[in-house]
């Protein structure tokens, strides 16, 4: 498989405000849980879809806090912790890389808003 498969199965949402972060989710491993649940009848966990939608209504009812929420496809080797660590120690970065490569779900005008923090 090429390399564009496989990042296919590394998306993660990302949301922040004006103040921070909000969440990091690999919705890839959601996705997978909650198929995997379906598949063993326990019950599944929340949704990729429900999880993007309750984001964009926080976002929606929160206007004034300025939240984005973005999908991104990243390579395999990242993971979610990486992406917390970057959060921590460079937010601005990372959000800039987000908006360069990622996909908008909900939120301000990104134009708009050229700071988190």
């Amino acid at each position: 498989m090429g390399k564009e498969s496989k990042m296919s199965d590394n998306v993660f949402c990302i949301a922040w405000y004006e103040n921070g972060m909000e969440c990091i989710i690999n919705l890839s491993d959601i996705d997978k849980e909650f198929v995997m649940a379906k598949i063993g009848g326990h019950k599944p966990p929340q949704s990729v879809n429900g999880i993007l939608h309750l984001l964009t209504l926080r976002a929606r009812a929160n206007a004034e806090r300025g939240m984005e929420v973005w999908i991104i496809k990243l390579d395999e080797s990242v993971t979610e912790e990486e992406l917390v660590a970057w959060s921590e120690s460079n937010a601005q970065s990372l959000v800039d890389t987000v908006r360069a490569n990622g996909e908008k779900v909900a939120g301000v005008d990104a134009d708009r808003k050229k700071a988190i923090v």
